[in-house]
Order: C-alpha cells, then structure tokens, then sequence
C-alpha cells in the first residue's frame, strides 16, 4: 500500500493486515507507538533499494539520499541492496 495522507504515514503499519508493506515518501520513519519492531528499506528516487534497517519500538531512522522508505513486517527478508522495486496495486 502506498501511504497517501498524514493519517496513513502516521499509522504506518499498524493498521495493516499480516505480511503487508507500505511505501512512504519519505527518508526517515518512526515506530512509535509500536509494540515490535520491523524492517525499513530505503529507495532512491528510482526505487533501487539503497539500505535497510531494523526499526525497533519507540525509536526513528533516517537514510541519506532515499527518496522513499518501504515498511515491512519484521518477517519478511529485505530485498538486496541495488534491487529494483516496483510498486503493484493501490
């Protein structure tokens, strides 16, 4: 899901179902407020993933030069370093 208002970047994956993602543009993410931690990966504008980086509660990340931030549950494996992502659906 892509994030397209405050409410949606706010929440982040809080309000998603299991093995659900959101796309934020954006280059940092919080998780507070969240009960476990989960898993960031950082896109260049062209969304090669740049880095990634576990997100535990209470604290916020930030990725130089990424134009978007992808939220992952914990569970899921991050695609690697210089892969190409492409946003499906709505």
């Amino acid at each position: 899901m892509e994030a397209e208002s405050f409410g949606d970047r706010l929440t982040g994956l809080r309000r998603l179902g299991p093995g659900e993602s959101l796309i934020i543009r954006t280059s940092s993410v919080h998780a507070l407020g969240m009960k476990r931690p989960f898993r960031a990966i950082g896109l260049s504008s062209d969304l090669v993933v740049i880095a990634h980086a576990t997100v535990r509660p209470w604290r916020a990340i930030w990725f130089r030069r990424c134009s978007y931030v992808v939220e992952l549950p914990l569970e899921v494996a991050p695609p690697p370093i210089g892969a190409r992502m492409e946003i499906k659906g709505g």
